[in-house]
Parts: C-alpha cells; structure tokens; sequence
C-alpha cells in the first residue's frame, strides 16, 4: 500500500474557487480503482493549512491518479493559485493495526478505578475506560 500525508500551507484563507477545486478533485480521486482514502482536511490550529492524507492499493494506482485528467486540472488551478509552502511525503506501508478500541454498543459500562472494581470484554480486564 502506497500513503501519502502531509501539509499545503495556503498563505490565505480558502475561499470558494479554491474549495471547489479540492472538492472536484477528491470526488474524482476518489472514484479512482486503487484509491483507498482520499482526504483534504483543515487544520484546526491552522486554518491557512491543509492537512492531505492519501492511500492507494499500490504504486500503479498511484502513477494512473498522477496521470489523470482531474490531477491535470488541478495542477493546473494550483499553478495559477500557488501555495505559499507544502510538504508531502509518500510512504510504503501495510494495512496496519487497529488502535485498541473497544466498540461497546448498547451496553452500559461503569468502571472507578482499577482497585477492586474492573468490567471484562472478550476476556481481558480494564480497570480504566475513556
């Protein structure tokens, strides 16, 4: 699997051209065979900065994303529209691991503290949940 994460400092707010460009772009992107996640964000500390995050089935899928018509005319908006800094980085990854979430649905779970008191899931105790 191919990521691809980072950060395009704008240098301005986003206005509507700008959004309208990086909403086409990630719906076509998306649509793409080999796209897994295709994600624009803001950054909430930083609204000027964009946060992408990006992962694809492998690296064909990412060179045919690269030669696509919608990455053509986004290029092209972003040329004309140029950030003040960016910093991706691609990546060669696994699928990777969940972060330890226990999913509790329709249930109730009360727990004070690990001295006595403890709830069981699938066998393992936790004396702390958040």
């Amino acid at each position: 699997m191919i990521q691809i994460n980072g950060t395009i400092k704008l240098g301005r707010p986003i206005d509507a051209a700008t959004r309208k460009a990086i909403v086409d772009m990630v719906r076509a992107s998306r649509a793409e065979d080999g796209c897994l996640d295709y994600t624009f964000a803001a950054d909430l500390a930083d609204p000027d900065t964009l946060v992408l995050f990006e992962r694809w089935r492998d690296r064909a899928a990412l060179d045919a994303h690269g030669a696509s018509d919608h990455m053509a005319e986004f290029q092209t908006f972003m040329a004309a529209n140029p950030p003040a800094a960016r910093d991706l980085r691609v990546y060669e990854t696994d699928e990777g691991q969940p972060l330890g979430v226990i999913e509790i649905c329709n249930q109730a779970l009360s727990v004070s503290s690990s001295f006595g008191k403890w709830s069981s899931i699938d066998g393992r105790r936790y004396g702390h949940v958040v």
